[in-house]
């Protein structure tokens, strides 16, 4: 099974994280199969807008994979921060993507999930999804929400999610700005790319292992 399904339709370029086993969560592969698929979707002229979603109807993105990360410290692996790999970050990669980056949520965004819908341009999430950015329960850092959190929402809700470390539901998160719509369980992926099916489809290449 691959990690990450792409699909065009039109000039629209849909990505889909594919680790519901995994919670879809963000592993080094995933990452950069993802890096490469914002990249070519920027120089595709065709491509005038990316959607993102997670593939089934629990969880958007997890964030980091966690059991990855301990698999590789029992093989003995060095841990290479993710601001200091040879590659682009990836969630800068995102934000600096010129054309719109729309969040269909199908659920739970937590930690590098929420992220990875902070550096989206818009955000559409279905009435059961959570949010939160959990690192400081593990004594870390949410480094690019630190810096960019606070220019989608307000101060306050930005220092209450960093440093509270405490989920929220839809409704809150779209009283606070971090949301531009709430819809019905399944509908993102549909409010977010209105006329998806309407034409043949075009299934490119499936990225990562």
């Amino acid at each position: 099974m691959k990690d990450l399904l792409i699909e065009d339709q039109g000039n629209v370029r849909l990505l889909t994280l594919n680790r519901p086993q995994r919670a879809n969560a963000l592993s080094p592969e995933l990452m950069s199969a993802l890096v490469e698929a914002f990249v070519d979707a920027g120089a595709e002229p065709d491509v005038r807008a990316i959607v993102v979603t997670g593939a089934g109807d629990r969880v958007f993105c997890g964030g980091a994979d966690l059991k990855a990360r301990h698999e590789a410290d029992r093989a003995g692996k060095p841990f290479v921060y993710l601001m200091s790999t040879r590659e682009r970050y990836l969630f800068e990669v995102i934000h600096e993507t010129y054309k719109p980056v729309i969040a269909a949520i199908n659920g739970a965004a937590v930690a590098g999930g929420f992220e990875l819908a902070l550096a989206c341009d818009m955000r559409i999430a279905e009435e059961h999804a959570i949010f939160g950015l959990t690192e400081a329960k593990r004594g870390m850092g949410a480094h690019f929400a630190t810096v960019m959190l606070p220019r989608v929402i307000p101060r306050a809700h930005a220092l209450d999610l960093l440093l509270r470390a405490e989920t929220i539901d839809a409704r809150h998160a779209e009283r606070i700005g971090f949301l531009n719509k709430i819809v019905a369980r399944g509908k993102a992926l549909e409010e977010a790319w209105p006329g998806r099916h309407r034409s043949p489809a075009t299934r490119l290449s499936p990225s990562a292992a």
